[in-house]
């Protein structure tokens, strides 16, 4: 080898493993990223106020950034997240959260901005988790705090899939809660939403600020089970199965329809369907130990409807409610007809208010979903009451009775058996 050539590889060998990663490190300690030019860059890529104490680079692929405050504005509320850290690779992205506490309405803003951010696949280049050491979610009535929670964000063609897995305080070691989102672009955008709480009770509370009919089931009711939801475009389709517990009756009567009825509930879902936007089935079963029913709603409810009038006893006549001591049925909802099915002898519920037996079905019919919405309503009227229209829109309705006066008259029309 010439000396000429010697010498050359001599200065590429220097250039290249010496003086290349010496100006790099350079350039690392001398030119970190400052606080200022980190709250610009979350302002800028997620529209959210942040204040950043410090920012230390302990590694070249290694931020940690220090005493880190969330301004949510829509609630003007201030939350900690103590310390970030994040580990910037070209492969993939981690961020570890120390902590975060949070109101469940701020938290809804916080994710609805940030999903309308990442939802985009060209922002979500690399796979990103990030790793939360726990998340306090305050309530007004209670505070719920979730452990081990990690959100993994990946990016496919075409796709991009967010899975968020945590823990509740009751949970035992390795079961966790899943929730999926999915976003298919093609020639139609298509959203998938999964969950699965596998033998966790979900407070229903965490899901009130995304899922309206969550807020009247009250404040300590629960789900456990499974749902899947396909958006496309404006049509939603879904399919839920699972348990609702500790439901409140007076929050999920009173508030929308303005009618009495108390008593903590569970409702077994067998099946729930949903297809473009209406409910088309619905099954199940419906319990309730104790409770009371404003008797003009019991009343209202029987009428026209295959019931026979409940037979009060003398001491309950001018009281305006009727207290039950047991309340299970199964139900079936479809194609706009409500079906029932009580126990052996056909009792919906038991009452010591009643004469003899309860509230019986004798025979299995099917009729029309619009009968009960009118009764919890009001009485009376040949359309939908105005408060109740907005349940309405959701429910497969029998079309041809709001416009048939003699199916209108009927009892209804028998219903194959119900599966308890």
């Amino acid at each position: 080898m010439s000396d000429h050539v010697k010498r050359f590889v001599c200065r590429a060998l220097f250039v290249f493993g010496c003086l290349l990663p010496t100006v790099v490190v350079l350039n690392w300690v001398l030119r970190p990223s400052t606080p200022q030019q980190w709250q610009n860059a979350i302002k800028q890529q997620f529209g959210l106020s942040t204040t950043i104490g410090a920012v230390e680079t302990p590694l070249p692929q290694q931020t940690i950034l220090q005493d880190v405050l969330l301004h949510c504005a829509e609630q003007q509320e201030t939350t900690s997240l103590g310390s970030i850290s994040i580990v910037n690779t070209e492969q993939n992205r981690q961020v570890w959260v120390e902590s975060l506490s949070i109101s469940n309405q701020s938290l809804s803003h916080l994710l609805q901005r940030i999903y309308r951010e990442v939802r985009d696949i060209e922002t979500a280049a690399r796979p990103l988790k990030i790793h939360f050491g726990s998340v306090t979610i305050i309530d007004e009535q209670q505070h719920l705090k979730l452990s081990n929670v990690v959100v993994q964000v990946t990016p496919k063609t075409n796709s991009l899939e967010i899975t968020l897995n945590f823990q509740l305080p009751s949970a035992a070691d390795g079961d966790w809660i899943t929730m999926g989102y999915e976003r298919r672009q093609e020639q139609t955008t298509t959203e998938i939403w999964t969950l699965d709480t596998r033998q966790n009770k979900l407070p229903t509370l965490l899901l009130a600020e995304s899922i309206s009919a969550a807020k009247s089931l009250g404040d300590s009711a629960t789900f456990q089970g499974v749902a899947h939801v396909r958006v496309i475009d404006s049509r939603v389709d879904a399919d839920i199965w699972g348990r609702i517990d500790q439901i409140n009756l007076f929050e999920l009567v009173f508030e929308p329809f303005d009618r009495f009825l108390s008593g903590t509930a569970s409702v077994q879902l067998n099946t729930c369907r949903m297809s473009a936007n209406k409910l088309t089935l619905m099954e199940g079963t419906f319990e309730c130990k104790a409770g009371r029913i404003e008797k003009e709603l019991l009343l209202d409810l029987v009428e026209g409807m295959p019931l026979p009038a409940p037979q009060l006893r003398p001491a309950v006549q001018d009281q305006p409610y009727i207290d039950f001591s047991h309340a299970q049925f199964a139900f079936r909802i479809k194609s706009g007809l409500l079906a029932l099915q009580g126990d052996e002898k056909g009792n919906l519920f038991e009452s010591s208010d009643i004469e003899g037996t309860g509230l019986v079905v004798s025979h299995q019919y099917g009729y029309p979903i619009e009968r009960l919405l009118q009764a919890l309503g009001t009485s009376h009227q040949p359309a939908l009451p105005r408060n109740v229209a907005e349940l309405a829109k959701y429910l497969q309705l029998y079309a041809d009775v709001a416009q048939n006066a003699e199916a209108s008259n009927s009892v209804g029309e028998p219903v194959e058996t119900l599966n308890r």
